[in-house]
Formats: structure tokens, sequence, C-alpha cells
């Protein structure tokens, strides 16, 4: 479940403002700190790849910028 979120949190970094960022943040209970041991980043990268058709490693690069993005806005 963890993966999930976080590679839809990937797929929709680049359409949502700081502003809508900070509003989700606020909202959510759950914080990454508490799911990161469940996370598969390599299938993360994987989903993220084949949704925009790029190579695995530009995946991985921006799961972990997505990654650093959502501990750095409290999620």
């Amino acid at each position: 479940m963890a993966t999930i979120v976080s590679t839809i949190l990937a797929l929709v970094a680049s359409i949502s403002s700081k502003a809508a960022v900070a509003n989700m943040s606020a909202q959510t209970g759950i914080k990454l700190a508490m799911v990161r041991p469940y996370l598969n980043d390599t299938r993360a990268a994987e989903l993220v790849a084949a949704h925009y058709n790029e190579p695995l490693s530009q995946a991985r690069a921006q799961v972990a910028q997505v990654e650093q993005t959502e501990i750095d806005a409290g999620f």
C-alpha cells in the first residue's frame, strides 16, 4: 500500500502546487517515516517508468526526489 501511495505522489508531484502539497500534508495522519520500512522502491520506480515510458534509472531518480519532497513537506 505504501508503495502505491508513494508512486501516486510521484506521478502527481509535477502538477501539485506547493500550497496544495502543504494542505495534503496537514490533513494526513500517516507520515512517510511510519511506512518507510514497507516501501518497495524498485516497484515504485518500475511503475513510474512504465507510466511515463522512460528508463528505469530516470524513474528511480524521480521516485527518490519525490520521496525527499514528501519528507520536506511533512509527509
